[in-house]
């Protein structure tokens, strides 16, 4: 009975910690993701991260140069797709109009039809951990939606 009521109190922790714990910084989830920049080209303009047990989203929006792309690129093995402007309204992924602090609604701001009529969308998922990389790339490099889907 014991072991189990040490389970639970575990487990409540985790949960608890996870709610309420500070968010990471911009620059941190950037380098969570992709190590420290080469160069000082990157510029994040949003970022919202994972912040509870039930939301598995994590979203970067960032302005960077052909440079700092191409070595995020080497990171992984990505697959990509060329994505007309149809394309990107059919993938586009609706932000909510509920409150932003509520989870795990798409921020309003994680809007890829700003890439412009076409973009590049690179996507890994790895095999060992439950998620998936998707990067939305503008077609001169300058600017990247990031989201990390978690499950």
């Amino acid at each position: 009975m014991t072991s189990k009521i040490s389970i639970l109190l575990i487990g409540l922790t985790i949960f608890l910690h996870s709610c309420f714990s500070p968010n990471r910084s911009s620059k941190q989830l950037y380098e969570a993701f992709f190590g420290k920049p080469t160069n000082n080209c990157v510029k994040i303009l949003e970022s919202r991260d994972a912040n509870a047990v039930d939301d598995q989203m994590l979203y970067l929006h960032f302005k960077t140069c052909p440079e700092e792309v191409k070595r995020i690129l080497s990171l992984v093995s990505y697959t990509s797709q060329t994505m007309s402007k149809k394309d990107i309204e059919l993938m586009y992924l609706y932000p909510s109009n509920t409150d932003e602090s509520l989870i795990p609604y798409t921020p309003k701001w994680f809007d890829i039809r700003k890439l412009g009529d076409s973009c590049i969308r690179f996507y890994y998922k790895w095999e060992d951990k439950d998620y998936a990389q998707v990067l939305y790339l503008s077609n001169d490099s300058s600017e990247v939606f990031y989201r990390e889907d978690s499950w």
